[in-house]
């Protein structure tokens, strides 16, 4: 622990970044003029006076006059590799370390400066921002009073912490600034959580004129990001600031071929990624209400019925990366019903998982399931081992996905009450290929095991090679095992 030293002298935020002492060890370049379409941005954000060059560009990055006073909420959509984290990071110290909070916090109480990122790896490249601005700044590291991985307590009743995107994490905390880094891309397993955290935050900002900016790539029209973009961006009198930045507008650095490369791989990706663009190409696959409404409240599985002929699905894996799962439906009065869906995730031994996959199954008179088209050859013959017959798909997830969309928007479905089900299929990306064709896949980052078994088994059917469903011989207490009855056809 160091010596305990009270905070700097007040500055402004532009004196901050641009002094060696305090936070422009964070702006690599910030001296050469690298960071100038940056500091341009914090000046407008902090209502401070601009020239006339400043404020043309200034215009260009958010289509309204320079702000005569600070603007407490802003939404930055940023090219990739554009500085954002960086910037955002210094921003987060210069509230929380270099702001008098004496008249707002409470005795005892913690003022809390949060960046929020989509998971654990992009949380911790935040703090590794933090922790090495704090370390470079020959002033603000005498302030540190204890240090873990995920915060840092201050000499001046502060913390900078940084947090994954949970909503429940939020609540109950005074915020002096919550930064959203890479909003747009947040897929975890909360509800929603880019809409969820900003409703949680900002009353806690409220009471302390704490600061609110989210800044990220843009990808598909959806979330807080697109809706406050449509809301507020060249609005003169709005309180929130949008502002638009290609990668090399904020970090001319970048070489322009590393651009051009990747137009050229993918120029609707790049477009978003580098360009800051809206994705055209990109859609929402279905509406998290619509799938809310399918769900039978607290009923995470259906015991088996002797009388009912079931499907099941498998989505295999082998143990590391991915999760192995596996769901059994079937069909009642036209509805498609979900009876079962397991998941188990990564590590694991996949020959002890597929044995506790198949006794699931025959707790359902299945002897056969079908599965995604894995292709280790210990699949199908260790589920025959373990009395299952596991045919390959001839439909891949995406075509799984398309097939079960009008069944879910017809609400021709009742889903379990299962919540990973519900936010990864809501978290889907319909996306246009070339020729008109859709495709449907996760998010980057995100995974879609759950939905997979459970939609391929919506959309299945139980049928053996010949196209015959067979109900199962299966004895239940006091009851002769009779023979099978013979094959019907399906459809009859």
């Amino acid at each position: 622990m160091t010596d305990r030293h009270p905070a700097p002298a007040p500055v402004d935020p532009i004196t901050a970044l641009t002094d060696d002492n305090l936070l422009a060890p964070m702006l690599p370049g910030v001296h050469d003029g690298s960071w100038d379409n940056w500091l341009v941005i914090v000046r407008g954000l902090y209502g401070m006076p601009m020239t006339d060059e400043q404020a043309a560009t200034w215009r260009q990055l958010t289509d309204r006059e320079p702000p005569s006073e600070p603007l407490r909420s802003a939404f930055m959509l940023v090219g990739r590799r554009g500085g954002k984290t960086q910037i955002a990071a210094a921003l987060t110290l210069y509230e929380t370390a270099m702001r008098d909070w004496s008249n707002v916090r409470s005795a005892g109480e913690l003022i809390v400066g949060a960046m929020v990122a989509g998971d654990r790896r992009q949380a911790g490249q935040a703090m590794r921002y933090i922790s090495g601005g704090l370390d470079s700044s020959s002033m603000l590291k005498r302030m540190v009073v204890k240090e873990t991985t995920e915060a840092i307590e201050l000499s001046n009743g502060t913390e900078v912490t940084v947090m994954t995107a949970n909503h429940r994490t939020i609540r109950s905390r005074s915020f002096g600034a919550l930064i959203c880094d890479e909003i747009g891309h947040w897929y975890q397993e909360g509800a929603s959580p880019d809409v969820e955290i900003v409703r949680a935050a900002e009353p806690a900002l409220s009471l302390t004129n704490g600061l609110l900016l989210g800044a990220s790539t843009p990808h598909k029209r959806d979330g807080v990001l697109h809706s406050k973009d449509k809301r507020h961006w060249g609005d003169d009198e709005s309180k929130t600031l949008i502002v638009h930045g290609t990668s090399r507008q904020l970090n001319p650095r970048l070489p322009q071929s590393v651009v051009d490369e990747a137009m050229a791989e993918d120029e609707a990706a790049a477009r978003s990624e580098y360009l800051a663009e809206w994705r055209d190409d990109l859609a929402g696959f279905i509406q998290r209400d619509v799938l809310e409404a399918l769900v039978d409240p607290d009923v995470t599985e259906r015991e088996p019925d002797r009388n009912t002929r079931y499907r099941a699905f498998i989505d295999v894996s082998g143990g590391v990366g991915d999760s192995f799962c596996w769901a059994v439906a079937h069909s009642e009065d036209g509805v498609d019903i979900l009876d079962l869906v397991k998941e188990v995730k990564p590590p694991f031994d996949p020959l002890q998982v597929t044995m506790e996959c198949a006794e699931d199954l025959k707790r359902y008179k299945l002897r056969r399931a079908a599965g995604d088209a894995y292709a280790a050859e210990w699949v199908t013959s260790h589920f025959r081992r373990c009395g299952i017959e596991y045919d390959r798909s001839d439909k891949n997830r995406s075509q799984i996905y398309l097939d079960a969309l009008p069944r879910l928007t017809s609400g021709k479905v009742t889903l379990l009450d299962n919540q990973r089900l519900i936010n990864q299929v809501a978290a889907l990306e319909r996306r246009t290929r070339s020729g008109g064709r859709d495709s449907v896949d996760h998010p980057r980052n995100g995974s879609d095991d759950v939905a997979n078994a459970a939609l391929g088994a919506i959309c299945g059917q139980s049928r053996d090679r010949s196209g015959w469903i067979q109900p199962m011989p299966v004895a239940f207490p006091g009851q002769v095992q009779q023979q099978p009855k013979r094959w019907t056809p399906i459809g009859h």
